[in-house]
């Protein structure tokens, strides 16, 4: 953990990616016991993401990602999809201007440091 971070935000951000990274849902028990988290800390951090609609209950006790999250990220897909739709006017302009020779590639492809993306 960096010095300069929360790490009940850490946490959060830990669960959520697992979370989303899971094909099925998963229970507190399961999401606790893979994230080192006790299960008071465990319950809090869902009780939190459920009230803001990034995290819902099924089955009883069962958690999944939900909608709320998408929101968040609108822009960020968004903008994305604005990019990738951008690329082979890029390349294009780059072959024809000769800039693709002795220069990079033209890419908004991002990369993710996080394992789950």
């Amino acid at each position: 953990m960096n010095e300069n971070t929360i790490p009940a935000v850490e946490k959060t951000v830990q669960l959520i990616e697992y979370l989303g990274s899971s094909e099925v849902p998963l229970t507190r028990g399961e999401l606790a016991e893979h994230l080192g988290l006790s299960a008071s800390t465990c319950y809090r951090i869902l009780q939190t993401l459920q009230n803001s609609d990034w995290v819902r209950k099924t089955d009883g006790s069962r958690y999944r990602l939900s909608g709320g999250l998408l929101s968040a990220i609108q822009n960020i897909t968004e903008e994305s999809n604005r990019y990738y739709c951008l690329q082979p006017l890029l390349t294009r302009l780059a072959r024809e201007t000769d800039l693709g020779r002795d220069h990079h590639r033209f890419s908004f492809e991002e990369k993710s440091a996080h394992p789950y993306h």
